[in-house]
């Protein structure tokens, strides 16, 4: 008759456990139990992972060592005797094991994974083996957020600088910065967004600032960070940063239209929406109809136009502006929000009261636009929109101005729709 196994002691297992993307996950159940006073002769402890994800082996089965890629590219001994089945992937594929669990954590997604695994111990005494009560434990593994890239930013000697916020893969993710050098009357360091700031720069050479970013994200009491990131913040002295350089107004030769020209951003912009009817060539412009075709509408508003409108000028003219000119795009468009609708728009053209002052000379006005689904012209003194240059599929990209909002609004819309249009003057 063969030896009887002994009982195994009660199994200790690690309490749950979270750990970030890229981390190193070592597990050794002998070493746990011997810690915890438990005799650990002829006893092995099998693993099973139960439920949930994947938690970086690459093979499903063996009857020898297992060896284990790491992100390094080396490999680490793993265990004896166990086999792997299919399931979801977050850096351990197999399903189960002996004695040992080390992988390398991964998590690529934006949401935590976990997974539940369960561990029995089992008296191995000749051919005869007895197993114990199981535990489970469970072993999460959290993303690293990322923030979004920021473009290096040149303004002006005393330009005003809105409130940017900043934005990231995960929602839920903290976004920190700092700042250096110091910025006068603004804090070094924040959370979310950089608050509005105005920098003097009396010198004859450009001041710069730099920020940096860094991303967190915490679940289950773990708290896994990004890389910080970082961009620029270059003020130009007065002498470089000269806002005369545009000419005070345009005479479009074409149409004969005069228009009066503004220098906002480093840009020279049309002060009105767009009247011409005409492309560069003399052809007629396809659609381009004032709010609900009324002559008033068009000398106080200009005219609106769809995409078709914006994209069949004739070679070689590469815009429906005038030559020399060309629409803006999008990030120039966001350029603006560094000013708020008091100093953008035309108190006399939107709902009133309202408190606008058009203080630089944008004089945007509540020109509404043509609602393609609907047939109808819609928002008149309640908002107005603009075509930017960028452009996809059935969408462009357009700008909007809503009354009793101080922010710009940037959102896709079918080319169908017939909105205003502004040109600023084509770089040299």
């Amino acid at each position: 008759m063969g030896a009887m196994a002994q009982t195994p002691p009660v199994t200790i297992v690690p309490t749950n456990a979270t750990y970030c993307d890229g981390a190193s996950v070592n597990i050794d159940f002998v070493a746990l139990n011997s810690a915890a006073g438990n005799d650990t002769q002829d006893v092995t402890y099998h693993w099973e992972r139960i439920s949930g994800y994947y938690l970086g082996l690459s093979a499903t089965s063996s009857n020898g060592a297992l060896n284990i890629a790491v992100a390094s590219g080396g490999v680490t001994p793993l265990i004896r005797h166990w086999k792997g089945i299919s399931g979801f992937y977050f850096g351990l594929s197999e399903t189960s094991g002996i004695n040992e669990i080390n992988f390398t954590a991964t998590n690529i997604g934006i949401t935590p994974l976990t997974a539940l695994f369960k561990v029995t111990p089992c008296h191995n005494s000749g051919e005869v083996s007895t197993c114990g009560e199981p535990q489970n434990f469970i072993i999460t593994v959290n993303p690293i957020p990322e923030p979004a890239p920021v473009a290096n930013i040149t303004i002006c000697n005393d330009e005003k600088v809105y409130p940017y916020l900043f934005t990231g893969n995960i929602r839920n993710a903290t976004l920190s910065w700092t700042m250096t050098p110091e910025i006068p009357n603004m804090p070094t360091s924040g959370y979310k967004y950089l608050p509005a700031f105005k920098i003097t720069n009396k010198s004859n050479a450009a001041k710069v600032y730099t920020c940096e970013l860094t991303a967190s994200y915490s679940y289950s009491n773990k708290t896994c960070s990004s890389a910080p990131t970082s961009f620029t913040i270059t003020v130009d002295p007065k002498m470089v940063c000269n806002p005369d350089t545009c000419e005070p107004e345009f005479v479009d030769p074409i149409n004969g239209i005069t228009y009066n020209v503004v220098p906002l951003v480093g840009l020279c912009w049309f002060q009105e929406n767009l009247y011409n009817t005409l492309y560069a060539d003399g052809t007629e412009i396809p659609f381009a109809r004032p709010y609900k075709d009324l002559p008033k509408n068009e000398e106080d508003f200009g005219l609106l136009y769809t995409y078709e409108s914006l994209t069949s000028y004739p070679s070689p003219h590469t815009s429906i502006c005038p030559d020399g000119w060309r629409l803006p795009t999008t990030d120039e468009w966001a350029l603006l929000d560094m000013y708020d609708a008091t100093e953008l728009n035309n108190h006399d053209y939107w709902l009133q009261p309202n408190s606008y002052l058009n203080s630089v000379d944008f004089d945007v006005r509540g020109a509404g636009f043509f609602n393609s689904v609907t047939g109808r012209f819609e928002n008149l003194y309640r908002g107005t929109a603009f075509w930017s240059s960028d452009a996809m599929n059935h969408l462009s990209t357009s700008v909007m101005f809503n009354f009793n909002c101080d922010q710009i609004q940037i959102f896709e819309i079918t080319k169908e729709d017939a909105l205003s249009v502004r040109c600023v003057m084509e770089n040299e």
